[in-house]
Formats: C-alpha cells, structure tokens, sequence
C-alpha cells in the first residue's frame, strides 16, 4: 500500500517540482459543485493550477484493481467544474487553458501503464460539464430512467433494481437461440465486446441475489434448494494460553 501511495505522490512531486508549484498544490480540499447540480459537493484528491502554461493538472488515486477509465471520466468532469469556478475562469480564459486529468492506480496493469491522462482544452470540456449537468438534473426531478451498464457494479440499489432484473432475463432468454453464423474479424471482436459486457452485467445480477438469498435464509425465510452453512476462521495460538 505504501508502494502504490508512492507512486501518486512521486508522480505529483515530480510535476510540481518542475515548476516550482509545491506550495500551491490544493490537497482534499472541499469544493461546491453547483456548476452540476445546486448544494452538490465534492473534494478532489490533489490540483494544481499552473499559470506558467497555463494549465490545470487535477490527480485522483485509484487503489483498486478494477480498471479506472479516465477518458470522459464523470468524477473528472465534475471536480474540473468545482475547479474551473473556483479560479474563475470564463468563456474566454477556458479557450486558453489546458485541463489535464490524471489517474494513478498502481493495481491495476495494462498497456496504457498505471498513470492514465485525460488532456482537453477547458473550452472543449464545457460541452461534457453540460452533458453531466443536464443528467443530473433529470435524476433529481425524478423523470430519469434507469440504463443497466458496467456502472451498476457500483451501484448500491442493484439488488432491488427492474432494469437490471429485465437485462439480465433477456440475456438469458437470448442464449438459448441458436446462432449458428460463423462471425470473422471485425464482427468477431464486436460479438465478442457485447458477450464480455453481458457475462459483467449477469455476474452484477447474480452477486446482489447471493446477498439476498444468505439475508433472507439468516432471517428464517426459506429459499428451496439453497441453505446457509457456518464457517470458522483459522485457529491460532493465544500467547496468554499455556502449551502443555
């Protein structure tokens, strides 16, 4: 653990220093998001503003082993608005400032290395600030409909949700249809993207029933075919204990 918070640290160090920024680096400071959605906070791992540039280099540490797309990445896109009104900056400034998001993730390994940026001109991220922002907004008045996708892994309400359920049934029903295509090269790999979302979106389906099914077995409810079984953990010595 202390490897991989070396590396976000070494990683912001070596930025700053080049600069001569150290003293400016604004670090889990809380931010108002009103730029998305009235009274909406946030508190960004680590910013930095650069006027020598100009640029705004905004780093968010990612621990775990899933990988963190930071290509429109809508954490980014909401910490950069929280930034963007805090220094000020206008229709005119944003055509002049680079805004660079960086994620560090020491777990999580893959050609594009564990330091990931997403680099776009202030001017050019307003259109996806609005994309967030009217999303939002339709959330909270309640007129929002809900789209299963890789995000409900996250997703708290997932056990109790219809539209996940419904996805779930129509993968179901669909791999009992024959196909008997042979798919080539581009239609292989695209075939191949839509089982790999599909074979995530049943595991999300089927982890939030498993919870179900143990709660309700615990309380007294039968579930047919299924029971809970007790385990223990592993035996050790206590030192207060004497050893004939």
């Amino acid at each position: 653990m202390v490897d991989g918070v070396l590396e976000y640290i070494s990683d912001i160090t070596a930025y700053c220093q080049q600069y001569g920024l150290v003293s400016k680096l604004q670090i889990e400071e809380r931010l108002s998001i009103a730029a998305i959605y009235p009274g909406m906070m946030g508190t960004p791992d680590c910013w930095v503003y650069n006027p020598q540039v100009p640029e705004m280099v905004n780093w968010d540490f990612k621990y775990g082993h899933g990988h963190v797309e930071v290509y429109r990445n809508a954490q980014f896109i909401c910490y950069d608005a929280a930034i963007l009104d805090k220094l000020k900056i206008d229709g005119i400034g944003d055509q002049m400032l680079t805004v660079r998001n960086r994620v560090v993730q020491p777990r999580s390994y893959g050609t594009e290395g564990t330091v990931r940026e997403w680099c776009i001109m202030a001017s050019d991220l307003r259109p996806f600030i609005n994309q967030v922002q009217m999303s939002a907004a339709i959330v909270m008045d309640g007129s929002g409909v809900c789209t299963p996708g890789l995000h409900c892994n996250h997703c708290t309400g997932k056990s109790g949700c219809e539209a996940l359920q419904q996805t779930a049934q129509d993968i179901m029903d669909r791999t009992a249809l024959p196909t008997p295509t042979n798919l080539h090269g581009g239609e292989l790999g695209y075939e191949y993207t839509l089982l790999q979302r599909a074979h995530k979106l049943l595991t999300y389906r089927l982890e939030s029933i498993a919870t179900q099914v143990e709660s309700d077995i615990r309380s007294g409810k039968q579930v047919p075919g299924y029971s809970v079984q007790d385990t223990y953990g592993r035996k050790k010595w206590k030192d207060d204990v004497p050893v004939d």
